[in-house]
């Protein structure tokens, strides 16, 4: 699969859009961004809180070992951060919807 590399005169916007599809076509890229913010996160609260709605986000990837680092990185942040009730609802929705899966 070839991949389209931007060159210098690309605008911000299509640079944005580049790094939006790699991030969706590629696990990898979804899976070490989460170790990133939770490394980050671990000694800046502020960070903490800034990451924590794209944590929460990660709960709901098709790809298990994603759902897990997110998992273990809102348990190693858990210090800096307070949980809205969207996210536990999000939380608890992809939770359940991984138990009735493995359910069937």
């Amino acid at each position: 699969m070839g991949l389209f590399v931007p060159v210098l005169h690309e605008t911000p916007r299509t640079l944005t859009s580049y790094i939006q599809n790699i991030f969706v076509l590629f696990s990898e890229v979804r899976s070490a961004s989460v170790d990133a913010l939770c490394l980050l996160s671990m000694d800046n609260p502020r960070f903490a809180v800034m990451s924590l709605d794209f944590l929460v986000d990660m709960f709901n990837d098709e790809i298990e070992d994603v759902r897990i680092k997110a998992i273990d990185s809102l348990t190693k942040i858990s210090q800096h951060i307070v949980l809205r009730d969207d996210q536990l609802e999000t939380i608890l929705g992809a939770l359940e919807v991984r138990r009735n899966s493995n359910a069937q």
